[in-house]
């Protein structure tokens, strides 16, 4: 029987990784968000799996910004993805965040986009976000998105979804993103789903927004 998706268990290892994925070359979906014991042997054998379209990563894992941006770039067919650009080292207690390279390396293709760890990105590659076609596009832990960087993705017209999560629940502090800053939302016609947290934006900012847009649903992804 052809498997189309697949998703790896949390003791999988890199030989059974490679092993599984060297057997199915025409996999169309792979979700390894429960592995803790991969490395970046893993990705580069993903990488291979040129007909994929769905990837789940792993926040536990320590892969390297390299193998990160190695994989999005063979990655010609993704369209949706979930990632998370941190790693949180047990023994060290220490968060080791990827640099923004990551963002400029993401798939052109993606419709649908979920980036969580996201640690100190740069408006400046917030903003590329907008280039991609995006539909979808969930922001959790992006503790330094400010207004330019929301101005940048809504360069993006054709957002159906948009989740912000801006709180950094170590600072005790929310993103700088502000009233002002959500007002680019307004030319976002086709949004239908909008949540906005721990920003530096009032509740009244985003219900003018909610309320122009004639959006009724939110929703709250963790």
């Amino acid at each position: 029987m052809e498997i189309d998706h697949y998703t790896f268990e949390e003791n999988t290892t890199d030989e059974q990784l490679c092993a599984y994925v060297t057997q199915n070359r025409d996999l169309q979906g792979l979700d390894i968000s429960s592995c803790k014991n991969l490395t970046d042997t893993s990705l580069h054998a993903i990488a291979g799996l040129t007909r994929l379209t769905t990837f789940k990563s792993s926040s536990f894992c320590p892969f390297t910004e390299n193998a990160y941006i190695q994989l999005f770039r063979s990655l010609n067919n993704l369209t949706s993805l979930r990632v998370c650009l941190s790693y949180f080292d047990m023994k060290s207690q220490v968060h080791h965040f990827k640099s923004d390279r990551v963002i400029a390396a993401l798939p052109t293709t993606l419709e649908t986009l979920y980036l969580y760890g996201l640690g100190g990105i740069s408006d400046a590659r917030y903003s590329l976000l907008g280039s991609l076609p995006l539909k979808d596009l969930s922001l959790v832990d992006a503790i330094t998105l400010g207004n330019d960087g929301l101005e940048g993705i809504s360069g993006n017209t054709q957002l159906e979804s948009l989740y912000i999560n801006g709180d950094d629940p170590i600072a005790r502090t929310n993103c700088p993103l502000n009233d002002e800053g959500l007002r680019c939302l307004m030319k976002q016609t086709k949004l239908r789903k909008l949540n906005i947290q721990g920003t530096s934006a009032s509740d009244k900012a985003v219900a003018k927004i909610k309320q122009a847009l004639k959006i009724e649903y939110s929703e709250n992804r963790q």
